[in-house]
């Protein structure tokens, strides 16, 4: 039996968007601009942020001692090629893996404005060709 719908599939390599909009109006170029120049404040402020967060993760070994096994908790974090360890204080855990965490959610919010700014940079050359 022939069916008279067809089904089109397309995958985003084979779309090709107009971006004739960005060329024709001015307030939505301006408005990209400022959307680009707001995302490269956040990089420079969430890269600084970054930087005073400790790097590395945390990780505790048993350690015997008599009868019993004491926790070692270390940081482990890599200078260039080279692996780090660094001992932390059990009263300091807590701190340091709330701080750890919070370096990782930066991280991962970097990564997604440095993509969008990717995207702005595509959407403005074209409204300027």
């Amino acid at each position: 039996m022939w069916c008279k719908f067809r089904l089109y599939v397309f995958t985003p390599h084979v779309i090709k968007f107009n971006m004739s909009v960005v060329k024709k109006d001015k307030v939505v170029y301006g408005m990209l601009q400022d959307e680009l120049e707001r995302c490269q404040g956040l990089v420079s402020s969430l890269v600084a942020g970054i930087a005073e967060l400790p790097k590395g993760s945390l990780h505790v070994r048993k350690i015997p001692s008599g009868k019993k096994y004491l926790p070692y908790h270390y940081l482990k974090f890599r200078d260039g090629a080279r692996s780090l360890y660094k001992h932390v204080p059990e009263r300091l855990v807590q701190e340091l893996a709330s701080q750890i965490e919070e370096r990782r959610k930066m991280e991962e919010n970097l990564r997604q404005i440095r993509s969008r700014i990717k995207y702005l940079n595509k959407l403005l050359k074209a409204g300027r060709s």
